[in-house]
């Protein structure tokens, strides 16, 4: 008789230690579950914030390309004019030297 409470015994003991593993091994895969989750979402928020910066850069740097290319714009606008004035000026000069030339030669 005693060894069929031995028996249970053993095996009520036997049950209890693994659940109490069970429990154990349970806990840490959850915690090591908890750890990696929370690597992962670090590096991620790090990543999506590096995104945002480079969006605004972004953002910022094509507002800048605009601004220089409108500047170019008028400036090669404003140096276009100038030539064409120097042009009509170098034209009447070349009229005004004939026409001196004329005179002198009559």
């Amino acid at each position: 008789m005693w060894k069929k409470q031995v028996n249970n015994l053993t095996r009520s003991t036997s049950i209890k230690f693994m659940n109490t593993t069970m429990e154990v091994v349970l806990s840490i895969v959850s915690g090591a579950g908890m750890i990696v989750t929370s690597v992962i979402g670090y590096f991620l928020k790090r990543t999506m914030e590096k995104n945002d910066e480079t969006s605004k850069l972004a953002s910022s740097t094509k507002t800048e390309l605009e601004v220089l290319k409108m500047d170019h714009t008028n400036k090669h606008a404003y140096i276009s004019e100038k030539f064409d004035d120097l042009k009509d000026s170098i034209k009447s000069l070349t009229n005004e030297i004939v026409k001196l030339t004329d005179k002198i030669k009559d």
